[in-house]
């Protein structure tokens, strides 16, 4: 049996960019089998089939296509709490050894940012961005 994945945001994770994409790291290759994963906030519900190519792709690494990268095909609302589910028949290894899935809203919910694109700030890099930004060469033109 497949064992649940970290993913990218993580579980209860804040600030995450309407325009990300979602991704699930599983610790051994995997491959889409049937069924859907489906994101939510109440409202706004994806569905989306695992076999759907524009949307989910299976990655590798040098173990396997070990992460599924979701890319849902609209940006998510901004400032809103989504979960995500996961059907138990839709992935399984490559023994065919099943993931149980996600059934609940609470395993794996996280909450959008205002902005695309947008993504939290470190402050300790902060002097590292300024340094970078005051390095920039002023522009000059010349006046016909």
């Amino acid at each position: 049996m497949l064992t649940p994945p970290s993913s990218t945001p993580t579980d209860d994770a804040t600030g995450f960019a309407v325009d990300s994409n979602i991704a699930l790291n599983f610790s051994e290759a995997i491959i889409p089998a049937s069924g859907n994963i489906v994101i939510s906030n109440g409202f706004d519900t994806r569905t989306i089939s695992i076999n759907d190519t524009n949307q989910v792709t299976f990655s590798g690494s040098k173990y396997g296509n070990n992460q599924i990268i979701i890319n849902p095909s609209q940006n998510l609302i901004p400032n809103t709490t989504y979960h995500i589910r996961i059907d138990e028949s839709a992935i399984t290894d490559t023994a065919g050894n099943g993931y149980a899935g996600i059934s609940d809203d609470t395993m794996l919910n996280f909450t959008t940012t205002d902005y695309p694109g947008s993504h939290p700030i470190n402050p300790d890099s902060v002097d590292s961005l300024i340094a970078t930004v005051t390095g920039v060469v002023e522009p000059h033109f010349t006046i016909l």
